[in-house]
């Protein structure tokens, strides 16, 4: 493999990795993955993990991962999982929480295969959640700094709990772009679901958009069927009211009728004790037809004849004489 040249700057940022000002975590407290404190009070990971390395790229990928952790916080799962911080089965021993070294073994300082090896565990591991991601930016970044150390190993200044293997390792300046290219890759999954996330609350929010836009359709199908049935009641008591009204001037007509009756046969009764007859229709018929005798016995009387004041003329008979 080739290897590529990187500036001094660079090489200055990776040899600084590892240092106390450089790692921004207090010094001695927090140097390995099982020394960190993190609980619900107190969070000393991301710091932890920013503090592995200054490269930029990695930055971003500690960035991105805080990032996937807040937008999925409100999950209990998700909570939980990182409260318990599960380490991830498929990737190294050094690459978990429980690490409690604070180099890492010989063999991935003496072979470029091993090194590979993991990098491709590392990139293609299934990033599933983010307790799986924050598994995989510590196993590169546990790679960083140690590529740090070896660039700013010094034999002569060395202390003496530095592994001697650290002079002939092969986490160079070599070994940086493609640690960086597994950034890269491992960046691109972390994105996605971030992504992915943020699509599925999308979805979330448009079914619970529906669902109240559903919810007011109904509550109004209900308003209008209720102010329906309430109008149908209204017209039903009206009909009644009318109804009733009708029984009840039937009711006083028919009373009326009953005392109309009553006086009649008041009078009637009135009479009958004074002995007056009420006229009957053969009565009047009496008084009213004329005496036929009173009629006869009167005589004739005689026309009076009208003489006219004119003469006469003779008939046209009587001229031919």
């Amino acid at each position: 493999m080739d290897y590529v040249e990187i500036s001094d700057q660079e090489e200055l940022s990776l040899a600084s990795s590892h240092s106390a000002e450089g790692r921004n975590v207090s010094t001695g407290a927090s140097d390995t993955p099982a020394s960190i404190l993190f609980n619900k009070v107190y969070d000393e990971r991301w710091m932890f993990l920013r503090g592995l390395s200054m490269d930029d790229n990695y930055h971003e990928l500690v960035d991105a991962t805080d990032d996937l952790f807040e937008a999925t916080k409100d999950s209990s799962k998700s909570s939980k999982q990182m409260i318990q911080l599960k380490d991830h089965g498929d990737l190294p021993s050094w690459a978990k929480w429980s690490w409690k070294h604070r180099y890492l073994p010989k063999d991935i300082h003496e072979s470029r295969m091993m090194l590979e090896t993991t990098l491709t565990k590392l990139r293609k591991a299934n990033i599933s959640n983010v307790t799986s991601a924050v598994c995989v930016v510590l196993g590169l970044g546990m790679l960083f700094r140690e590529c740090g150390r070896v660039i700013e190993y010094e034999e002569d200044e060395a202390s003496s709990d530095t592994p001697a293997y650290l002079a002939n390792s092969i986490l160079d300046v070599s070994a940086v772009p493609l640690l960086r290219a597994a950034v890269s890759d491992v960046l691109a999954s972390v994105v996605a679901m971030i992504e992915l996330d943020m699509k599925d609350k999308l979805e979330v929010q448009d079914i619970e958009m529906e669902q109240e836009e559903e919810e007011e359709k109904e509550a109004e199908v209900e308003e209008a069927e209720a102010e329906a049935e309430e109008a149908e009641e209204d017209k039903e008591e009206e009909e009644d009211k009318e109804e009733e009204a009708e029984e009840e001037e039937d009711k006083e007509e028919e009373e009326e009728e009953e005392e109309e009756e009553v006086v009649v046969v008041e009078v009637k009764q009135t009479r009958k004790r004074s002995g007056t007859q009420i006229p009957s229709q053969n009565s009047k018929r009496a008084k009213t037809e004329p005496n036929v005798s009173s009629i006869k016995s009167k005589k004739p009387v005689k026309a009076e004849i009208r003489r006219s004041t004119r003469a006469r003329q003779p008939t046209k008979k009587n001229a031919n004489l």
